[in-house]
């Protein structure tokens, strides 16, 4: 297996792996959170099921996705360094750490319209590093690489489903 990336001196197999793996596994994590951690909060805290169920319009981003990512993608295919693709997935990430420390910061187990805003702005976030995520591993993994970049994106979703979920004990 060859490890060196297309168009980008100074990246390595390694590296681009690592941030594939982080950018799944912070979607995914965010994901899960969404549909089933924050709801049983919710549920515990005595709120309706049909407010509850008002968040999963939140996740409308992942569905409207198609809308923004010609958008996105320009802007990650400007220029012929990775600056611009780093540059978007750093700005994704750190806006949604920025949006977690708001909720957690806040009283927001008793406000839902900032539950719901911060939630939907986070996964609008997540669909920005998404776009650009898969836009620079379809660019940089050689063909014979892409399997691997395959169990970095399935792999992070699995991991982020587990810690994003959530557990319960009876």
């Amino acid at each position: 297996m060859e490890s060196t990336i297309r168009n980008a001196p100074g990246l390595g197999l390694t590296s681009l792996l690592s941030v594939m793996a982080g950018v799944y596994t912070i979607q995914s994590l965010i994901g899960m959170f969404t549909l089933q951690g924050l709801p049983a909060v919710l549920r515990s805290e005595g709120v309706s099921t049909s407010q509850i169920g008002l968040f999963y319009i939140a996740m409308l981003p992942w569905a409207l996705k198609f809308l923004w990512s010609p958008y996105i993608e320009s802007l990650r295919k400007q220029g012929r360094t990775l600056k611009n693709h780093g540059y978007l997935i750093l700005f994704a990430q750190v806006m949604m750490l920025v949006v977690l420390g708001i909720l957690a910061l806040t009283s927001a187990l008793h406000q839902l319209t900032l539950i719901f805003a911060c939630v939907l702005v986070l996964a609008l976030l997540s669909t920005f590093a998404d776009i650009s995520t898969d836009g620079l591993a379809v660019d940089q993994l050689l063909k014979s690489q892409r399997r691997v970049g395959n169990v970095m994106q399935v792999g992070g979703a699995y991991l982020g489903a587990i810690f994003g979920g959530g557990c319960s004990s009876t």
